[in-house]
């Protein structure tokens, strides 16, 4: 652990700023003794300025005898033999510079007593022991917050990991089901489908699970989803795209909305005997991007059961990546349905 004063030439700066009391308080002692105010300053600052250097050393004595790792008979050993160490050394190098700054150097060392002398380094001794074991513990709370912060985050990461992983493999399993059967109907099809699925895992795979895109980017690979899809469903799957300019710039998680594709294949297209057009809109309201995905169904059509897994996935990521400032919003009427993402643009 660097030393919380010696780490920075400010710091250094501040510290001895932070004695310049210590030199009034002590000047106006030996001031009211003697009246000799020039050799008083002198005096002050010398014995300031150097326990304030022989001071620095007490963090050691801290950092290798910190109470929870110590006993208290040894805490008030350490602190009683390096207090009785720094203040002796201070006791005679103040004294020997002191005789050899100060014309009247004798007479003013006389007028403080040797105890007077060694309770003022005491008293100084134990400013810095409190003022250094604040500094440790302040430095080590941000440790502890900033491990706990690393931990969490890891943990998020961890979990928008396995929630993007969740995305691809049935739809790859569909996918290449499709480009098996039409290696035998039309093998130019298989082959410029087995190209846009490459362009699609592509895009899935070489972006982190917490990376942010443009919506513009993201929907260009939703509709690569939506293309592939056409081969199973042909015409039946039908597009429309109303998406505000503004909005294309906008910045939201790579693969959010691609769940939100798959179950309108999976409850609209899928279940329907006529042509189902899948809509998406986009619309900037305020300081929140509204992307709303939607599309028409049968309902006389016997329902595929599903476990939701899809919303789950996208109201779990809005959460780990924005709290609780993004929603996930599903309305069904009588023959459509369809799922609003909102999220804000200032945090993106």
């Amino acid at each position: 652990m660097k030393h919380p004063i010696l780490s920075t030439s400010k710091n250094i700066f501040l510290y001895f700023v932070a004695w310049l009391p210590t030199v009034a308080v002590h000047y106006f002692f030996l001031l009211n003794k003697t009246g000799d105010a020039g050799c008083a300053l002198k005096q002050s600052f010398i014995y300031s300025l150097l326990f304030a250097i022989l001071g620095i050393s007490v963090w050691w004595v801290i950092y290798f005898n910190r109470l929870e790792k110590s006993n208290h008979w040894s805490f008030f050993v350490s602190h009683l033999v390096a207090a009785t160490i720094i203040i002796s050394i201070w006791t005679v190098l103040s004294q020997l510079i002191i005789s050899l700054v100060c014309y009247d150097s004798i007479r003013l060392v006389k007028t403080e007593s040797l105890p007077e002398h060694f309770a003022a380094g005491l008293i100084y001794y134990t400013l810095l022991m409190l003022f250094f074991y604040l500094m440790l513990t302040i430095e080590e709370k941000q440790k502890k917050a900033m491990g706990e912060e690393r931990m969490s985050r890891l943990a998020k990461e961890s979990e928008l990991r396995a929630l993007k992983s969740q995305i691809n493999p049935h739809f790859l399993f569909n996918s290449l089901n499709s480009a098996n059967y039409l290696t035998a109907v039309d093998p130019g099809a298989a082959g410029e489908m087995l190209v846009k699925l490459s362009d699609y895992l592509r895009f899935s795979l070489k972006k982190g699970a917490k990376e942010m895109v443009s919506l513009k980017s993201e929907l260009e690979n939703c509709k690569r989803y939506l293309e592939l899809e056409h081969y199973r469903f042909g015409d039946k799957l039908l597009q429309e795209w109303n998406l505000e300019e503004s909005c294309l710039e906008c910045k939201v998680p790579v693969m959010l909305l691609q769940p939100l594709y798959e179950n309108a294949v999976k409850h609209g297209v899928y279940e329907s005997t006529e042509p189902i057009a899948i809509r998406t809109i986009s619309h900037l309201q305020g300081e929140m991007l509204h992307i709303e995905i939607g599309n028409f169904f049968d309902p006389e059509a016997i329902p595929r059961k599903g476990e939701g897994v899809g919303l789950n996935i996208v109201s779990d990521r809005l959460r780990l990546v924005y709290g609780k400032s993004a929603t996930l919003r599903v309305d069904k009427s009588a023959n459509y349905y369809k799922a609003v993402v909102s999220i804000p643009t200032k945090t993106l």
